[in-house]
């Protein structure tokens, strides 16, 4: 390959590709990767690189943006352990869309101390994140899939246990107290007893309240987590030799059977559109295999729909429908009308103080009824 005509020097470079000017300054996470090309002459993988740079440069979800060599949350430069690793990755070429939307969920929490401590409690536990911006934990649960403490809450596949997020302690100084629990390998070994089960929970960083000290920092507490597997080789976890299979990788696929994915690439905006115009058919994308339709999904622009999980839909919605009541019912007991319960289930940003108090009340109206039904028997 012919030369690249280009300027190198310490802090800048610049170089021509496909008759187009390129530059970059020393900030740039591939700055050094080109420098190195360019030092050693290596002229085919400039046009690479220089494709890989414009992907880089401006890469967004929702509030973070990364911008050359720094990320930004709201326009403020961040430097912590997660947005270093995520400069890393851009540097090594891989992808970084997970980590940016789970850099967003984290931002979103309101307690500082949950913000500070959870990323690098997970890079500590090797616990890995999703690829929808949550992160997996441990549960050790009762043979009937009921929690070991009070053996009332269900953590059966599929169930969102919660509770009012006022209620759990954020003292991490606590170290037995009041929250849903979930935990890494070196905890889950001293809480499992023979005949329990053992759950894979998904928790939103945004919903954990605190990391609490005891057992070198290796559970914690929040209000609420999805279930969303039965740990399968029990084995290695319980004796604290290794994490299940399925938790032996940094970003988990966990929505990435081939129907899920479809449902994904279906409800994009880019895809919608491309439908309604002609320029895609619904009946090619069905027939998709899980790579081609992996790759598509890949190559769309990070959307900002809401994505499968429940953790993402109205908590107000999902806990009253898990429990089984009618809008009325709640209505009721919280001396509302039937639609301003439906209203506040509508949207997803309603106040941590509504949604507690909900949650209360779901809760009580839940219990009694278990009890007329348990009379009635």
């Amino acid at each position: 390959m012919k030369p690249v005509h280009h300027i190198l020097q310490d802090h800048y470079l610049s170089v021509i590709v496909n008759g187009r000017p390129f530059s970059l300054n020393s900030s740039h996470p591939t700055f050094a990767a080109m420098k190195r090309a360019l030092e050693r002459k290596r002229w085919a993988s400039i046009p690479r690189l220089v494709n890989v740079a414009e992907t880089v440069k401006n890469q967004s979800q929702g509030s973070i943006k990364m911008d050359g060599g720094k990320v930004f949350y709201k326009g403020r430069p961040v430097d912590t352990s997660l947005t270093r690793r995520i400069v890393q990755l851009v540097k090594d070429n891989k992808p970084v869309k997970s980590m940016l939307v789970f850099m967003d969920n984290l931002y979103k929490n309101p307690d500082q101390n949950a913000i500070n401590e959870l990323y690098d409690w997970l890079m500590r536990c090797n616990l890995p994140i999703t690829d929808d911006g949550c992160f997996m934990a441990y549960k050790a649960v009762r043979h009937d899939y009921m929690d070991k403490h009070t053996g009332s809450v269900d953590n059966a596949v599929g169930k969102v246990p919660s509770m009012p997020r006022k209620d759990v302690d954020p003292n991490r100084a606590n170290e037995c107290s009041h929250g849903l629990h979930f935990c890494s390998l070196n905890y889950v070994k001293s809480f499992y007893q023979n005949g329990d089960k053992l759950v894979g929970v998904k928790i939103n960083p945004k919903d954990v309240v605190s990391i609490p000290a005891d057992y070198n920092y290796s559970k914690g507490r929040t209000w609420r987590y999805e279930v969303v597997m039965e740990i399968a080789d029990t084995d290695p976890v319980i004796q604290g030799t290794a994490d299940s299979v399925i938790f032996q990788t940094a970003v988990l696929p966990v929505e990435s059977d081939r129907k899920k994915l479809l449902e994904k690439v279906l409800s994009h905006p880019t895809v919608r559109r491309a439908l309604k115009k002609r320029k895609l058919k619904v009946g090619n994308l069905k027939k998709g295999t899980l790579g081609r339709l992996t790759k598509l999904y890949a190559r769309l622009p990070i959307s900002n729909a809401v994505p499968q999980s429940k953790l993402y839909e109205n908590p107000i919605k999902v806990a009253r429908e898990q429990a089984g009541l009618r809008l009325v019912e709640l209505a009721e007991e919280m001396d509302l009308t039937p639609k301003e319960v439906y209203d506040s289930e509508r949207f997803a940003n309603a106040t941590q103080t509504k949604i507690d108090a909900f949650i209360a009340a779901i809760k009580v109206v839940s219990e009694r009824k278990q009890k007329v039904q348990a009379a009635a028997a």
